[in-house]
């Protein structure tokens, strides 16, 4: 009896609406299927597309605008799963790869920031 009320009121207070979501922009039509989003600078994000979408990395901004299409060369786009951002502004993009040989597989390409005119 016990479990049974620790789990009402943890399924109770667990559904509590502490804020709520805030529609900011939709994205470019240009792009189809997002599967990677992280900051880039100023309000703007670089986003990455899914398989079989064109192997580029895309800059948008809060208004739902393409500023920047950078095509990944030596990349092809089969199922790019994940972008990352680290402190030092070096990006990661994650490529799952499987193969009926080798199995499951996780590539990882690392590039600096592709912002234009920025500092040295």
């Amino acid at each position: 009896m016990k479990r049974l009320v620790f789990f009402a009121i943890l399924i109770l207070t667990g559904c509590t609406n502490y804020g709520q979501l805030q529609f900011v922009s939709k994205l470019p039509k240009k792009l189809n299927e997002v599967s990677g989003i992280v900051p880039a600078a100023n309000d703007t994000y670089w986003v990455i597309e899914d398989s079989g979408n064109a192997d580029n990395l895309y800059r948008v901004n809060l208004k739902g605008e393409l500023l920047q299409d950078v095509n990944i060369k030596n990349a092809k786009n089969r199922d790019w799963e994940a972008l990352s951002r680290d402190t030092l502004e070096t990006y990661t993009l994650q490529i799952l790869v499987i193969t009926a040989i080798k199995g499951m597989t996780w590539l990882f390409i690392r590039f600096p920031n592709l912002l234009p005119n920025r500092k040295k």
